[in-house]
């Protein structure tokens, strides 16, 4: 039982959920106890080169935040980096040295994630990090797409070159059974000659067991979190892996406190195997796309689940917001109505469906300006709390909010404004009662209002609504309902980036929200 060697990776895993923003005496105190368990490693974080990113200090893993944290004899420091990232850096072999000989003096392991088309262009990357100190683990994502023939390939090649000191798999999805992982640890036992590890995803309720399986069948390296805390469905619990394969008293009493600081986390964040996890593992589907449909409270249980099948007939593997978008893409995006000064200089108040738009005196605020000043309101989306008569028009430019609400545009008694090529793309060939198609397409860094179509940065209905303004030559445009997300969410970065973008390119057409926001725009109280 003693021939194994455990690895905590849950400030670098569940940093997914919170963006690496973990509290720092938090973190000191959860590896004051895990140095007191028999924990081999603690996976710190990531380091991402790309600064930009609204993430902690823990995806950016570098001496000014390690040489803080209290250190062990006994357990070693690891950071993980992405293939992608890493092949991005022109292979120079002194810039490599200088880069990370400078930003990590206090870890003695590098982790490289990486798909199997990336690793044999990181094997001359690793070279020269083991040249400079560390040890490098290789960590294979996505192992249940890769046949065993390719496996076999890459083992050899890398067995011969002595580049990594051990070769992790990674259950990316949560599919694999026991005898799935069985399976694979024969096949790498065979053909490499080093230690093996183990990164499993908790999607199937099926963690620990695949554990063992693993452990029984030749890895020796197991990851976990506390908590299982992680990405999508979380990992197997450290301290379940301690408690199986340890029996020492004085482990178990520190993972007992370590567990404390995550519960709070846990209830948040609400990691954990489900329904939808299941079903994403059994489809391929990137576990992210269903944890950041589980914390948007736009949708319900029944729209989630179409959602997600209807992702399972298309290539989810990676994540990518934009997913649907670049599937749904028309060549011919431009679209038919012409909408060159439509707004006659008139005020547009668009409506969001944030909780202020739910609150009933807010909303009676919200009619009562309606009321008084006749703004043209634009709903972006179908919109269930303002009364059907104060709205004037329908947006919707957002694919995953079209393929949930698509059915029920032919029961719309206001203009749907809306790129009618994606509506041909989902086969939607209901009658309307009045489309008004203009067109649109994404373009990053891009918004740009013309006659017959708009280019946005992202795929938000928000910015498509705004172009329509813009476009329209409104007087003035107010937002209502748009209260925002959690700091560090993607969606405010997007949404931000979009209001960004108006303001500066259409300056003339001033803009308010009249309901509270966290969103960078002018608030007017009414």
């Amino acid at each position: 039982m003693n021939n194994i060697n455990i690895l905590d990776c849950t400030i670098r895993d569940g940093g997914y959920y919170n963006n690496w923003k973990f509290n720092f005496k938090d973190v000191k105190s959860y590896l004051t106890q895990i140095y007191k368990t028999d924990v081999n490693v603690v996976e710190i974080g990531f380091n991402f080169f790309d600064q930009k990113k609204d993430y902690g200090q823990f995806a950016f893993s570098n001496n000014h935040t390690l040489k803080k944290l209290p250190k062990s004899k006994n357990t070693s420091l690891a950071i993980m980096i992405n293939a992608n990232e890493l092949l991005k850096i022109k292979y120079d072999p002194k810039k490599i040295k200088k880069i990370f000989k400078s930003k990590l003096k206090y870890v003695s392991i590098i982790r490289i994630a990486a798909h199997y088309k990336d690793i044999l262009q990181i094997i001359k990357y690793s070279l020269v990090l083991k040249k400079i100190g560390f040890k490098v683990f290789l960590n294979l994502m996505q192992i249940n797409t890769i046949s065993d023939s390719k496996i076999k390939l890459i083992l050899k090649k890398i067995n011969n070159i002595n580049c990594f000191e051990v070769f992790y798999f990674a259950d990316s999805f949560g599919s694999l059974k026991p005898k799935d992982v069985k399976k694979i640890c024969i096949t790498i036992r065979k053909y490499w000659h080093g230690e093996i590890g183990f990164h499993s995803h908790d999607n199937c309720g099926l963690a620990l067991k695949n554990v063992i399986a693993a452990k029984s069948n030749g890895a020796n390296w197991i990851d976990c979190t506390i908590q299982g805390m992680g990405r999508g469905a979380g990992n197997v619990k450290t301290e379940d892996v301690l408690k199986y394969f340890f029996k020492e008293k004085n482990t178990l009493k520190a993972i007992k406190k370590t567990k404390i600081f995550f519960y709070d986390l846990k209830n948040k964040y609400n990691w954990g195997a489900s329904e939808y996890y299941k079903f994403a593992a059994k489809h391929n589907i990137h576990p992210t796309y269903i944890q950041e449909l589980k914390k948007d409270d736009r949708y319900n249980r029944n729209e989630i689940n179409n959602l997600i099948k209807h992702m399972s007939t298309l290539n989810a593997k990676s994540y990518d917001p934009n997913l649907l978008e670049k599937i749904y893409i028309n060549k011919n995006f431009t679209g038919k109505w012409n909408a060159s000064g439509w707004a006659k200089k008139r005020n547009i108040l668009i409506l969001g469906q944030g909780p202020s738009i739910k609150d009933s005196k807010e909303r009676k605020k919200l009619i009562k300006f309606i009321e008084n000043h006749e703004p043209i309101v634009i709903s972006i989306n179908i919109n269930k709390d303002v009364p059907r008569k104060y709205i004037d028009f329908y947006a919707a430019f957002n694919d995953t909010r079209i393929l949930v609400d698509h059915k029920k545009y032919s029961k719309l008694d206001k203009p749907l404004i809306v790129p009618s090529y994606k509506l041909k793309k989902i086969g939607n060939k209901t009658k309307f009662n009045k489309i008004l198609d203009y067109g649109a397409k994404i373009e990053n860094k891009n918004f740009i209002a013309k006659n017959k179509y708009c280019i946005l940065p992202n795929n938000q209905s928000f910015g498509y609504a705004l172009a329509i303004s813009a476009i329209g030559r409104a007087k003035k445009t107010f937002i209502f309902g748009f209260d925002g997300f959690s700091k560090g969410h993607h969606l405010n970065y997007e949404m931000n980036l979009i209001l960004n973008h108006f303001q500066k390119n259409y300056k003339k057409i001033p803009i308010y929200s009249i309901s509270k926001t966290n969103y960078l725009v002018k608030k007017l109280n009414i």
